[in-house]
């Protein structure tokens, strides 16, 4: 059983409950590679956007293609399923760059709206029962989730879809209305996110002690998350925009009207024609 009282809590002291208490070698070695990859993303991941994006949504495709017919029990080859998941989820990543960007900071905020839900809507006091491992080890990802979400408080049930749906619907209407500043602030707050979720879970197993260079007040701990989004968003700018004056450049000289061909050149080519 997990207490947590609903006091004022700083954010960080809020997640710490929802993190493994114990991380192995490989877990760990895992964790830091996440928190680098974090930091890629956070100071330089718009400038490859594209890539980066199609990858995710190969791993998405091909996760979903392998796992979708054994949870629900499809008489059809999984792995064939895989390979068309992770192919067409790609591609799509790759030509509709801007749809699976926006879906990218959607997902984020909602991330962040479920979590703002969490602490300022539970009662106080508030007791989360954890399940049996007996319990849920027949029960698929799907499952758990409607099973974790059925088990919040009602408070929090009545918002979340809402607060989620909006968030989600913010990120495409971002990402439709300013692609290029939608693309900079995505891959700044996902790298954030992960900095903090990798890099929390790592603090907390390995030094704990570490926890208490923290600062306390919310307002601080929100306004350095902002701040480290913004320092991002700073940080690749300068690339981006000296990347798309090139883009900008591009078309109008690749629309330039070709050279007249010499005369002679011009009688061969009629002669060829006729």
């Amino acid at each position: 059983m997990i207490a947590i009282a609903n006091n004022g809590a700083p954010m960080v002291q809020e997640l710490l409950p929802l993190l493994p208490d114990l991380l192995t070698k490989e877990q760990a070695a895992v964790c830091l590679g996440c928190l680098l990859a974090g930091v890629f993303l956070w100071l330089s991941g718009s400038l490859w956007s594209r890539g980066i994006l199609t990858l995710i949504a190969v791993a998405i495709g091909g996760l979903l293609g392998m796992y979708v017919p054994r949870w629900q029990n499809w008489p059809v080859n999984s792995m064939g399923l895989a390979v068309l998941g992770a192919v067409g989820l790609g591609l799509s990543a790759y030509l509709a760059q801007r749809l699976w960007m926006g879906l990218t900071v959607g997902v984020v905020l909602a991330c962040w709206a479920a979590f703002g839900a969490w602490v300022h809507l539970r009662p106080i006091n508030y007791s989360f029962i954890e399940r049996q491992d007996w319990q849920v080890q027949y029960m698929t990802p799907p499952e758990r989730a409607h099973d974790l979400y059925i088990r919040l408080p009602a408070e929090v049930q009545e918002v979340l879809p809402y607060a989620t749906g909006t968030a989600v619907m913010m990120g495409l209407a971002l990402a439709l209305m300013w692609p290029r500043l939608t693309r900079a602030i995505g891959m700044s707050m996902l790298g954030v996110t992960m900095i903090l979720g990798f890099g929390l879970t790592l603090v907390a197993t390995q030094q704990p002690a570490w926890l208490a260079y923290v600062p306390a007040p919310p307002m601080t701990q929100a306004g350095t998350l902002l701040g480290m989004v913004m320092v991002g968003l700073l940080a690749q700018w300068p690339f981006l925009a000296a990347r798309w004056s090139k883009q900008d450049e591009m078309p109008s000289s690749a629309l330039a009207a070709p050279s007249q061909p010499a005369p002679r050149d011009a009688d061969r080519q009629l002669a060829k024609i006729f």
